[in-house]
Order: structure tokens, then C-alpha cells, then sequence
């Protein structure tokens, strides 16, 4: 049992770590981002004893704004950033088609970062989003 659970938490700083390196760690509530966020008053649920446990429910609006996106493909411009504007035309995820922008330049190498109106900013890779591209996927 201690074997495992020694691997187990190898494997799981390794993954940590790796998460970090390619900027798709999350460190949970404290990270949370978007236009509105509501947290609700915590509900105790006792477990054992006087051990508790505090439950959340947390509300968040991960979009981002037209001026928002407006602003970050103007300084992606002026930071020489290959940047643009894409359609997707996935009719099945969006009847009526979805514009969003793509600045090639993530927080590491060969990332790049998507910002769509319902999700936000997201890091993804660079060979998935220009092979996207490239078969009219977006």
C-alpha cells in the first residue's frame, strides 16, 4: 500500500508540474476568473465528529466581453502577435456561427490563446487550433 501510494503522488507532482510548465494549472475557487462571479454561503456537512466539511456552490460567467476581446486584439497588433479573427462553422455546436479570436502566443512554447464570447480565454495547442484551421474546422 505504501508503494502505491508513494507512486501515486510521484505521478501526481509529475503531473502538477507539467500542468504548471504549460500554463493549464488551476488552483481551484481562488482562480476563478470571468464577468460575474457569485459564491454562495457555505453549507457544513459534518462528517465525523467534529470534523466538517464546507460546501460551495459557486456561479461563474466565463465569457468575455466585445470590448474585451477588441482590446486584446489591439495589443496583440501592437505587440507584432500573429492574431486574428475566426469563424466557426461547426453548425451542429452553433446554428448562426461563432466568431472568436486566436492570438498565437500562450505562456509557453506552442501554445496559443482562443478567446470565445461564451467561454473566455483558454490556452490551447498551436498545431491543434492551426490544423483546425486548415481542415475548415473554425
Amino acid at each position: 500500500q505504501q508503494v502505491m501510494l508513494e507512486y501515486f503522488t510521484k505521478v501526481l507532482n509529475s503531473e502538477i508540474s507539467n500542468a504548471k510548465r504549460a500554463g493549464r494549472y488551476d488552483y481551484g475557487i481562488t482562480t476563478l476568473g470571468g464577468e460575474k462571479i457569485r459564491v454562495s454561503k457555505p453549507e457544513s456537512v459534518v462528517i465525523a465528529g467534529d470534523v466538517s466539511c464546507h460546501c460551495y456552490e459557486v456561479n461563474q460567467d466565463r465569457g468575455t466581453s466585445i470590448q474585451e476581446a477588441i482590446n486584446d486584439f489591439n495589443e496583440a497588433e501592437k505587440d507584432s502577435i500573429e492574431t486574428g479573427w475566426y469563424f466557426d462553422t461547426r453548425r451542429k455546436l452553433y446554428p448562426c456561427g461563432k466568431n472568436f479570436l486566436i492570438m498565437f502566443k500562450g505562456s509557453s512554447p506552442n501554445t496559443c490563446v482562443v478567446v470565445r464570447p461564451n467561454l473566455g480565454r483558454r490556452i490551447k495547442s498551436e498545431h491543434e487550433i492551426r490544423q483546425q484551421i486548415k481542415e475548415g474546422k473554425l
